[in-house]
């Protein structure tokens, strides 16, 4: 989810149907007392439940085109 996966794909990666990835999330949601994915993936990040790769290693990965900062902008230094 985390790597931007819809509820199909996650569902076939885990051989499961759509609509049980739903309910899994549904309760996730619930129990944690979030709305939506994005939420959860920032709580996973802030309680250490998972690390976020960088930039670099998704593109060695195969998970990031090439030329895709992951919406950062390059740092610009005052002359």
């Amino acid at each position: 989810m985390v790597d931007g996966r819809s509820n199909d794909e996650i569902g076939a990666a885990l051989a499961i149907a759509t609509k049980t990835v739903e309910g899994h999330l549904r309760r996730v949601f619930e129990r944690l007392g979030i709305e939506s994915r994005a939420e959860l993936s920032a709580r996973a990040v802030a309680e250490g439940w998972l690390e976020v790769p960088t930039v670099a290693r998704r593109r060695r990965l195969g998970r990031t085109p090439a030329g895709d900062d992951g919406g950062r902008r390059p740092a610009v230094r005052p002359p």
